[in-house]
């Protein structure tokens, strides 16, 4: 943990660079989405010609603007799911990343109490009798990070030694 801090600290292009690959697939939606809404906004103004014109009826008029209204707003929910999703890339390479707030200024005791068990543990799993996997709290916001720097190397986003 404390090599991503500094990896966060003394390395912004190395952040940058993780968090670029990270959010590459974000903005390429996020472009078609826009791309999209556009050419409905061209297809709406045609619309309203056609109708201006008198090639087509009210009604036809009024059918078309609720499944644009529709097609625009399942475009904008999904513009807001890449937004979110960029969010929390860009929250996740800085240092209000919830996993490091949570667990960097930890010191783990010789003995687990009841209330370490539930300020740190997510869940457990009990696999067959046999195996256990403890989850801690926001350990999901590790995975935007490369291996290595969770394992204190020095790693670039493409798992490739600098």
């Amino acid at each position: 943990m404390m090599n991503i801090d500094r990896v966060l600290d003394l390395n912004p292009e190395k952040v940058k660079q993780c968090m670029d690959a990270g959010l590459l697939q974000y903005r390429k939606r996020a472009n078609e989405i826009v791309t999209y809404l556009m050419a409905k906004d061209d297809e709406r103004t045609a619309v309203y010609r056609e109708y201006e014109r008198g090639s087509i009826s009210l009604e036809q008029v009024e059918e078309y603007e609720h499944q644009y209204q529709v097609a625009v707003q399942k475009q904008e929910a999904a513009f807001k799911k890449v937004m979110l999703a960029v969010n929390d890339i860009e929250k996740a390479f800085s240092h209000g990343n919830p996993w490091l707030m949570k667990f960097r200024a930890i010191s783990i005791p010789e003995t687990l109490e009841r209330t370490h068990l539930k300020e740190w543990l997510d869940h457990v799993w009990i696999v067959d009798f046999e195996q256990v996997e403890v989850i801690l709290q926001e350990s999901e916001w590790k995975r935007f990070f490369p291996e290595e720097w969770l394992n204190n190397g020095e790693e670039d986003c493409n798992g490739k030694k600098e």
